[in-house]
């Protein structure tokens, strides 16, 4: 392994000190200075590292313990071990085979993992890798919280997750150092896509999917190529002659044969837990675009099929991201 000399600049947003969170054994430190440690880079994968303590253990492989068993596309396996002063934190591997933000992909975990989620946000790390954190209770350790991250190389999803609250911050410091020193995008490359338009709106869709135009000249995006055998709709229709787009499109679900469960409204938005007559689980979700341009999405639930709702709810942020720029 080779050695780093700038630390600052990879630690990035993991600061100077790292300070152990409750629940620390007497062996563990409580704070340390970062600057006083030597490091190694550790390789997950060609072109991608991250910083770890010199003086740590790194448990390689099958030498580990099992990888989480609750898996989302493919069961996972399991990487590495990292141990330091006491804390440990454990690196799963999982295949990812098309494109998902990092903050669905760990929604659906945490509902497998039947733990409660306290946050789940998505950023770039000071080395520019778009990173997935989640913040949930600790399924052995009655009110501690552990702190996890997703992170996507290609097709590898790897899932950093500490041992007990004691290790949160040194999950901060790996996922913070994290970096992908290829010259090709790390993310969001898995999919071929082509353009899906209705006027100004404009956005790039999975190429296996079906786009056309229904009765009204609205914008449909499904995921067969006929109405009954689409479980996956995406609508982008003009709503500036409606008076309430957004109670219309519950109305048409439960003429379709939809029964709302809970529903919510924010703002422009909208989003619906529904059900149908053989029980399977769906969800609804509308955006009201300024210029009276709407978005809306059909899809099963991801207790159901979670990765066709990883899939479609991507393909449902890309389409409001659009309308937000529309001219």
């Amino acid at each position: 392994m080779k050695m780093l000399t700038n630390r600052r600049r990879i630690l990035g947003w993991a600061g100077a000190a790292l300070v152990a969170l409750a629940g620390t054994t007497p062996v563990v430190a409580q704070t340390v200075d970062l600057d006083s440690l030597e490091y190694d880079l550790v390789q997950l994968e060609p072109n991608f590292v991250f910083l770890f303590p010199m003086d740590g253990l790194v448990v390689v492989g099958a030498d580990g313990p099992a990888a989480n068993p609750q898996g989302l596309l493919t069961e996972p396996a399991h990487a590495l071990t990292l141990e330091w002063q006491g804390r440990r934190v454990y690196i799963d591997r999982v295949d990812i085979t098309f494109d998902l933000f990092h903050i669905d992909w760990l929604l659906v975990q945490s509902k497998f993992d039947r733990v409660d989620m306290f946050e789940n946000q998505m950023f770039a790390n000071q080395q520019g890798l778009e990173v997935g954190r989640q913040v949930i209770s600790d399924p052995v350790a009655p009110g501690q919280r552990l702190t996890r991250y997703f992170v996507i190389v290609g097709n590898n999803g790897y899932l950093i997750s500490p041992a007990d609250s004691s290790a949160n911050a040194f999950s901060d410091l790996i996922a913070g150092s994290m970096t992908y020193l290829g010259n090709d995008a790390p993310w969001g490359q898995l999919t071929p896509t082509q353009p899906a338009t209705f006027g100004d709106f404009s956005v790039m869709v999975d190429r296996a999917l079906t786009v056309g135009n229904g009765p009204d000249g609205d914008l449909i995006v499904r995921n067969a190529g006929s109405p009954d055998d689409s479980s996956v709709v995406l609508r982008v229709t003009d709503t500036t002659r409606q008076d309430d787009p957004r109670q219309d499109f519950v109305d048409r679900l439960i003429a379709e044969g939809y029964t709302p469960q809970d529903t919510t409204r924010e703002f422009n938005r909208l989003s619906m837990i529904m059900t149908r007559p053989d029980e399977s689980r769906y969800i609804a979700y509308m955006t009201v675009g300024e210029n009276g341009t709407t978005v809306s999405l059909v899809t099963p639930s991801y207790i159901d099929n979670a990765p066709l709702w990883l899939a479609a709810h991507k393909l449902y942020i890309d389409a409001t991201t659009a309308l937000e720029d529309m001219p």
